[in-house]
Formats: C-alpha cells, sequence, structure tokens
C-alpha cells in the first residue's frame, strides 16, 4: 500500500531520471563553456554516432513525447531567448557569456610601468594592466563605434542598426548619453534614419565641443545637442540645427563632422566639404572623388582625404572657401577587403613633426600591392617621405594612424576583416601592427607586431606610454578569443593582454578604443559595449 503524497516506484524512477538528465544537459553547457566549440562538437558526435548516437537520443527524450515535440520545445524556448536579446532596453542585460575559458589564456604578460611620452599632450591614462576587471553591456547588436567622452564624464555614442561593418548601412540611428561605468544609456534622442544602401557612416559624423555634441543627420542636418540641463542632470535638447541639403547633392549623406575655434566643418559622401560659421553662414565646395572618412579641421584649415586627393581647405579674404593646396595619391586599382573607404586613403592625422619639418600630416594610401605611410608637409602638401607597409596583398588600412611622437605614428593592419564572421572558430585575419617615424628626412619602421587588431583603432595613453589594441589571437580550439592589448609604444613589446570575452559578441566594431579619465578602456563590439579597468589603478601606477 502506497501512502498518499508519496510516489511509487514509477515515480521515483522517473524523477530520478529527469534529475540525470538535467545533470547530463549542465555537465555539456559546462563542456561548451570550458571548451568552446570542441565541446559542443563532442555533444553533437554523441547524438549522431551510428552506435551510441540512438542510445543517447532515446535516454534524453521523455518517454511521453515524441521527437517533433522535442524539437518544437527547443524551438519555443530559443525564440524566447532571442525574443529577451531582441527586446531588452539597450545596456540593460550584460554581453553573453565566453566561451572556451579553459583552452585560451585569460591573461598574458603583467601590469606595465608608466613610461609617459612626453611629446605628446597629456591625455587619459588608460589600464595598465594590473588585475583587470571587465565589464560589457548589451546593446541588441546595433553599432555604437561612433563613441567619445565628454567633459562631465559621461561618454556619448551613435548607435545605428543595419549594415556590416564593411558594407552600406542604412537603418536606425540613436543617440545616446551613456554611464562610464555601467555603460548603461543616461539619455537617448532618436534621430533621422539612414536610407537603404547609404554610406556606412551615414547619418553618424559625431564630434564633442564642450559641454555640447554636433551630429551630422542622415537628413542633411548639422545638429548641436546640450548635453546637460540647468541642474546638470543628463540631457540631450537640441540648442541649434544647419539644414544642409541645399549644399548635398541628391543622396549625398553627411559622414564627417570637425569643429574648430572658427566654425563647424563637415563633408559629405558625395566631396562636398564647407563650414558652418556663426557669423557668415554656410560656405562649401565640391573636391573630386568621394569622402568616407573623418576629417581633420585646425585653426581654420580642414584637411581632407577623398578617393582621389588630400586637400586643404581654407577661406579666401573674402570669406569664399577656397583649396589652398591639393596633392594627388596613389590610390591603388581596386577595393581592398577590411576597408570601408572604397578605395581611398585614410583621415588624415596632423602632426607637430620636427622643427626643420613643420607641422605634418599623416596617412596612409591605397597603393598596390601594399599600402604606404605618407608624411606631408601641413603648409603646402608636399611629400616628406613615404614608406609601404605589411606584406604584399595582405596590406589594408582603414583606421587613421595614432600618433605616438611628434613625427611618429602606429598604424593598425585591416587587410581580410569583413565583420565578426572574419574570427569565427578560431580564425584571425592577416593583422599587424607597425610604427613608422620621421628619421634623417625619411620614413622609418621602428618596430613592428603581429598583434591582430584589425577592425579597431588603438589608443595611445601618454601618460602610460602604452598603446592599446583591441586584439583577436588565433585558437586551434576554434574559439575566438578578444583583449585588450597594451604594448609599449617605444618599442612595440607587449605588456599585457586581458582577455575580454570570447565569440562573436566581443568582436570589434569600427570605431576606436575610448581611453576615459577613470583609466578604463571602452570599446564598442558587435554586442554592444565593453569596459576594462585596473581594479587597483594606484597600485599599478606606482
Amino acid at each position: 500500500m502506497r501512502l498518499p503524497g508519496v510516489p511509487g516506484p514509477d515515480g521515483v524512477a522517473a524523477v530520478g531520471r529527469v534529475l540525470a538528465v538535467t545533470a547530463a544537459l549542465a555537465a555539456w553547457l559546462l563542456l561548451v563553456r570550458v571548451l568552446g566549440p570542441v565541446g559542443l562538437l563532442l555533444g553533437v558526435l554523441l547524438l549522431v554516432l551510428p552506435r551510441v548516437g540512438p542510445r543517447v537520443r532515446a535516454w534524453l527524450r521523455p518517454r511521453a513525447l515524441a521527437w517533433w515535440q522535442v524539437a518544437l520545445g527547443a524551438v519555443v524556448v530559443v525564440g524566447a531567448l532571442a525574443a529577451v536579446l531582441v527586446l531588452a532596453p539597450a545596456g540593460r542585460l550584460p554581453l553573453p557569456p565566453s566561451t572556451g575559458t579553459w583552452v585560451t589564456p585569460s591573461y598574458l604578460g603583467r601590469a606595465a610601468v608608466a613610461d609617459p611620452l612626453p611629446a605628446l599632450a597629456p591625455g587619459p591614462p588608460g589600464p595598465l594592466g594590473d588585475s583587470p576587471e571587465v565589464d560589457g553591456a548589451w546593446f541588441g547588436g546595433a553599432d555604437c563605434g561612433e563613441l567619445a567622452a565628454l567633459p562631465t564624464g559621461w561618454l556619448v555614442a551613435v548607435c545605428a542598426e543595419g549594415g556590416e561593418d564593411d558594407e552600406p548601412g542604412g537603418g536606425t540611428r540613436v543617440l545616446r548619453v551613456l554611464d562610464p561605468g555601467t555603460l548603461r544609456p543616461l539619455v537617448s534622442r532618436e534621430l533621422p534614419p539612414a536610407p537603404s544602401g547609404a554610406p556606412a557612416r551615414c547619418g553618424r559624423a559625431l564630434a564633442v565641443t564642450g559641454d555640447q555634441v554636433v551630429v551630422g543627420t542622415a537628413a542633411g542636418a548639422l545638429d548641436v545637442l546640450a548635453t546637460t540641463d540647468a541642474a546638470g542632470e543628463p540631457d540631450l535638447t537640441l540648442a541649434g540645427s544647419t539644414d544642409l541639403r541645399g549644399e548635398l547633392a541628391e543622396g549625398e549623406c553627411l559622414v564627417a563632422v570637425a569643429p574648430d575655434a572658427t566654425g563647424l566643418w563637415w563633408a559629405g559622401s558625395a566631396g562636398r566639404v564647407g563650414v558652418v560659421d556663426p557669423a557668415d553662414g554656410v560656405a562649401s565646395l565640391r573636391l573630386p572623388g568621394t569622402v568616407a572618412n573623418p576629417v581633420t579641421a585646425v585653426d581654420g584649415t580642414a584637411y581632407v582625404v577623398t578617393t582621389q586627393v588630400l586637400a586643404a581647405v581654407g577661406r579666401d579674404p573674402a570669406g569664399r572657401l577656397e583649396v589652398r593646396w591639393r596633392s594627388v595619391y596613389d590610390a591603388g586599382t581596386g577595393v581592398r577587403t577590411g576597408q570601408v573607404s572604397r578605395g581611398g586613403g585614410t583621415a588624415p592625422v596632423l602632426l607637430d613633426g620636427t622643427d626643420a619639418s613643420g607641422p605634418l600630416l599623416a596617412l596612409t594610401d591605397n597603393a598596390d600591392p601594399r599600402v604606404q605611410l605618407r608624411l606631408v608637409r601641413a603648409v603646402d602638401g608636399s611629400l616628406v617621405c613615404q614608406t609601404a607597409l605589411f606584406d604584399d596583398e595582405a596590406s589594408a588600412v582603414e583606421a587613421d594612424p595614432l600618433p605616438v611622437d611628434r613625427a611618429g605614428v602606429v598604424v593598425a593592419n585591416a587587410a581580410g576583416w569583413t565583420g565578426p564572421r572574419s574570427t569565427l572558430l578560431g580564425r584571425a585575419p592577416a593583422g599587424g601592427l607597425a610604427r613608422v617615424d620621421l628619421v634623417d628626412g625619411r620614413c622609418r619602421t621602428t618596430w613592428t607586431s603581429d598583434v591582430v587588431s584589425p577592425s579597431v583603432r588603438p589608443a595611445v595613453s601618454p601618460v602610460s606610454g602604452l598603446v592599446h589594441a583591441w586584439a583577436v589571437r588565433p585558437s586551434w580550439w576554434g574559439v575566438d578569443a578578444w583583449y585588450l592589448t597594451g604594448l609599449d609604444a617605444r618599442t612595440g613589446e607587449l605588456r599585457f593582454a586581458a582577455r575580454a570575452g570570447t565569440g562573436p559578441a566581443y568582436a570589434g566594431r569600427r570605431g576606436g578604443v575610448l581611453l576615459g579619465a577613470d583609466a578604463a578602456a571602452t570599446v564598442a563590439t558587435a554586442g554592444g559595449l565593453v569596459r576594462v579597468v585596473d581594479r587597483f589603478p594606484t597600485l599599478a601606477e606606482d
């Protein structure tokens, strides 16, 4: 006789079987967690091997359910999880957990000792790799690569949906002010959506000027927005807007904005370059070729790279825009995998230069079979020197050169990068970093590194003397692991590499490593945003 409420032998067996199946599935998930794709493959093999598979499938299947019912239940569970990821508010969920944690190193090197770079202007310190902590926030796959810091310490980003890293991108655009610690949006403002097939940078041009931000929208306007209200709380109130549709060609999109002391400089994708001056209004002119990269503006001169020329644009004595000089560079014969610019050079970067040469502009061209770094005089565009970078047919540069000295830059190789799929299953594109300096009138390669940082522009900390790169390490275990990597800016030696995460969600987006005043590094990834900060920053600096 069975007592009421006490399960019989069949009930006990059923409960035991459920517990056993649950334990087996948990063990498999743990195996995937520590081994990555290999653990997943082992689980699949157990299901499909001729002798073992039928028994495993029969043991796993609830006896009261058919296989189609089990499959339907799995689809429902996966669909529910996908719905949560899609519908969750931006920044409220963490990034997906990493897999392959046992087969990829969590840390390489050791905490660096700060070695300042006196030739550069002071800047944020960045992590030194002392017991780094990693936090991430899920943004539903939106590309928040246009990321900047505000004087208040908050972050500001234009987050875009639609289009791969190297493909035209229509879709929504949202301007967000973010908490630098939690990465959660504090306030958001929808921007005009970009049309289908628009340039990847369309409607995403972002610049910070004081406590305001300037955005070049997909509707052809320069919007100026305040980031704080009267009480000092985060805000995105429109403070002013300039309609530039009358200056832009049909289908042309704003792709760059750069404020200086004379006004707001901007560039359109079809080569229109102009300035908005509060006193003189709008002035513009058209350059040959198309524009896909940022503009550098200093003291009333805008330096612009199109797919055909490098040009300096300014005002004549009458206030009209004029091309002060322009120079032709080697644009190559085709489009390289890894470049968004579709056959053009990178954005020009202004360097102090040496006493003899004066200010310089650094950019890379699109020459065959290897791109070249070019240093030209800012005063007239004349060539100072040039040198080829990386390997034949494995050389492509998208991010503008990174200044590390008065006449020295670091360049990252983007060859082979086509988005997160480029690193699936432990693969890695060609990659590499190189430092080039002007020495005795010649461009000389000071050091090279095999660190693969194909999608995110590195950042240099003048305080620490480190180059911070978002790098991926190839793995025979099929795990694509991403690391915040610190290299000595003087020698290129690896100081530390801290694993931030594994999987496509951690693949870097176009944009740059953003160093903050709190010694943190923030990076936009395919899944959202990742923040890396030293646990003991004061000890690391000592």
